[in-house]
């Protein structure tokens, strides 16, 4: 599995509808920032009461996510985590390539730039 693979079925897949349904609530009051995409994660900042720092990895076909929230249940995925994969299925353009982006600015930090 790869991150351009996952779509919004695999996504039903792994968790019920009420937790599809909070994700979606953070992804339409905008509470989803600072998304990045690298070869093997997908990291963002998902705000609620609190900011937390969500990333998620495929490793050996394997899906796991990360959240600070403590809201999984049994072995569930948190709505945080969720918000932050079905943000990338639905929006992926909303992703920097932190690859590309590092590329870029130590492109520009070797150039001088005149003052005044």
């Amino acid at each position: 599995m790869r991150f351009d693979n996952l779509d919004e079925k695999t996504l039903d897949q792994i968790a019920p509808p009420e937790l599809k349904d909070q994700a979606r609530e953070l992804i339409q009051n905008n509470q989803i920032h600072f998304g990045y995409r690298l070869p093997d994660r997908l990291q963002a900042v998902v705000w609620d009461e609190e900011p937390c720092v969500v990333e998620a990895a495929i490793k050996q076909d394997q899906l796991s996510c990360i959240c600070p929230c403590h809201q999984e249940v049994e072995g569930q995925i948190c709505p945080h985590a969720l918000a932050l994969l079905l943000a990338w299925v639905t929006e992926p353009d909303r992703f920097l390539n932190r690859g590309e982006l590092k590329e870029r600015l130590r492109k520009y930090s070797k150039k001088v730039v005149p003052l005044g």
